[in-house]
């Protein structure tokens, strides 16, 4: 192999090399953009959105990701959740869409409008049912909240003893896990 060749190869190497450590230490890397984030929070939480949505439905099935727009509040991302009833039924949808700040966060929404029906082919409307029975998910809310230190997150404090609507609960479900993911 002729002397260049060699120069080649070896600088070929060092430069794979030195781009996988980099990647590797997470110094190649950029942060999400404010989509990707909300984005991510959304389909971490899909199923628990849609069982509060829709109670009754047994099967959840899909989770699409629909597209975002910007808007004057921030990001609008539209998810579409999928399901069947019964196996012979066909399947049915929900769109909803998430308002998020231009940040991609929560932060300084407020909760009843955080959610918004796009669309349902339901026969009953999404969280309807839930505005009757939402108190399990509120317990755990409340319990979740009241175990952070205090003087920590005081906006949740006050919210989640607010009277809200199962969307609102949602929200504020999405701005505690927002700020204090699962581990």
């Amino acid at each position: 192999m002729a002397r260049g060749a060699v120069a080649d190869v070896s600088a070929s190497v060092l430069t794979t090399l030195a781009g996988a450590l980099l990647v590797g230490s997470g110094c190649g890397q950029s942060k999400p953009s404010p989509v990707q984030r909300a984005r991510a929070l959304i389909e971490g939480e899909a199923e628990k959105i849609w069982r509060v949505a829709h109670p009754t439905v047994l099967k959840y099935e899909a989770l699409a990701f629909d597209g975002s727009e910007q808007t004057a509040k921030g990001h609008k991302l539209k998810f579409t959740f999928a399901w069947d009833k019964k196996d012979a039924e066909p399947k049915h949808r929900m769109t909803l869409a998430f308002q998020f700040n231009a940040e991609g966060s929560l932060a300084d929404q407020d909760v009843e409008d955080v959610i918004q029906i796009v669309s349902d082919d339901s026969l009953v409307k999404p969280f309807l049912v839930a505005n009757v029975g939402s108190a399990p998910l509120r317990e755990e809310l409340k319990k979740l909240i009241d175990a952070l230190p205090p003087g920590a997150d005081d906006e949740l404090k006050r919210l989640v003893d607010q009277k809200l609507s199962a969307r609102g609960l949602v929200a504020l479900w999405l701005k505690y896990r927002e700020r204090h993911p699962a581990r």
